[in-house]
């Protein structure tokens, strides 16, 4: 009987010590394991149906390499030291964008002491290299949102603080250093927790999420007063995405995700919610939208969810009559369903082998790979981070896609 303990098989197999404490991993494969003997198939597809919820215990496997080639082959972890940069006085990155025009590889960060941070990514012996472009006391407080937007032909950073102001800065003179806000949008008093921007009517549009449990929409042509005010949350509204219901008509929607656990999706121009989506027990972190075709290989709108109470949910919103302009509709049935150890702070997607794949960032710290055809435990956990992830954004360099991650550090995988 092999008995494997927890210092000897972070050793082994992983080479950090990170792991002490992620037992979820260590469940997991032990699981696997015990089916891969029992029904002697490696096929994950095949037995991801057949997995029990139970812990079985690491006495059971009496085979080590079988442990360390399902190791292996299950959970391969990308971790690179050389592909970090850490922020000045390791001050938390809350917020991240890309900035992507002229081909120039730029990204930008937020940080807890208020400051925006600018840098360029080049790749030297296969090892990424930050180089700053712009520090810039920006703000006074937390730097809570970044997004960046073309506007009037010129491309804009905006940015969203816990000090109620939002400002847009210009970004066509990087290379002099020129960097400075082109104007403030009006202080509404009260904390920003998330923005993005949205189309209504060919007319570009700013959303910003408040603790006053509304959101508040701003037109960037005549700025003086908010030209929507959406209202029916109980609590903070924490995050907030666009949904593309037809790209050659210029429809969106805005979905909102709120600290009272309820997703509401909003058609602008209207009141009422459009829909209301019930199903998550805490706050709702993260929102991002996925289309993709579908086995019947028709297209599929979905709205995935983090949320504090540890779990993604992913709503299918095909069925959905967005002319619908009377009563609102509940949804309280999700289609997909990803289990997580810890709460989930940020969401995104990227093409990974030949799919889409929702990747999630969590309070302990680690980043996780779902896929929507293996949903009782992630494809991949990534490792590096040694603190909450607070942002994920996913990036086109030349051919390759990265991921880039935002906490104490700035990580590149």
């Amino acid at each position: 009987m092999l008995y494997i303990s927890t210092q000897n098989l972070i050793s082994k197999l992983f080479y950090i010590n990170l792991l002490i404490n992620k037992v979820f991993l260590i469940n997991n494969i032990a699981m696997d394991l015990f089916l891969f003997k029992r029904f002697k198939t490696k096929n994950i597809n095949k037995l991801s149906s057949l997995l029990p919820t139970s812990f079985i215990k690491f006495n059971k496997i009496k085979n080590k390499k079988l442990f360390k080639s399902v190791l292996n082959y299950r959970y391969s972890t990308i971790y690179s030291t050389n592909n970090t940069f850490q922020e000045f006085g390791n001050t938390p990155v809350a917020s991240l964008t890309i900035l992507d025009f002229n081909n120039e590889n730029l990204i930008a960060s937020g940080n807890d002491k208020g400051y925006i941070n600018i840098y360029k990514l080049t790749k030297i012996n296969n090892r990424m290299n930050f180089i700053s472009i712009i520090k810039y006391k920006a703000h006074k407080h937390r730097i809570s949102a970044l997004i960046s937007l073309l506007w009037n032909n010129e491309n804009f950073l905006v940015s969203g603080t816990v000090d109620s102001e939002i400002k847009l800065f210009g970004l066509f003179d990087l290379t002099n250093n020129i960097f400075q806000p082109k104007f403030t949008l009006p202080n509404n008093n009260d904390y920003i927790k998330t923005i993005c921007s949205i189309t209504y009517k060919d007319e570009l549009l700013i959303a910003t999420g408040n603790v006053n449990f509304s959101i508040t929409i701003w037109s960037l042509s005549d700025c003086k007063q908010p030209k929507f005010i959406l209202e029916g949350h109980t609590h903070y509204i924490r995050s907030l995405t666009v949904i593309q219901v037809n790209k050659f008509k210029n429809e969106y929607l805005l979905a909102s995700g709120s600290y009272d656990a309820n997703i509401k999706v909003w058609k602008l121009g209207r009141k009422e919610p459009l829909i209301n989506i019930a199903g998550h027990e805490y706050v709702i972190n993260a929102l991002i939208t996925i289309s993709r075709r579908n086995n019947n290989n028709s297209n599929e709108c979905l709205l995935v969810s983090g949320s504090g109470d540890r779990t993604i949910k992913v709503w299918n919103l095909n069925n959905v009559d967005i002319s619908n302009t009377t009563n609102s509709i509940n949804i309280t049935k999700h289609t997909y369903k990803f289990n997580v150890t810890s709460p989930v702070n940020s969401l995104c997607y990227m093409y990974f082998n030949n799919e889409k794949v929702i990747i999630s960032g969590s309070k302990d710290s680690l980043i996780r790979i779902w896929s929507l055809s293996i949903t009782h435990s992630p494809k991949y956990v990534l490792y590096g981070q040694t603190s909450s992830i607070y942002s994920l954004v996913s990036y086109s360099f030349g051919k390759e896609r990265l991921l880039l991650s935002g906490s104490n550090s700035i990580r590149v995988y």
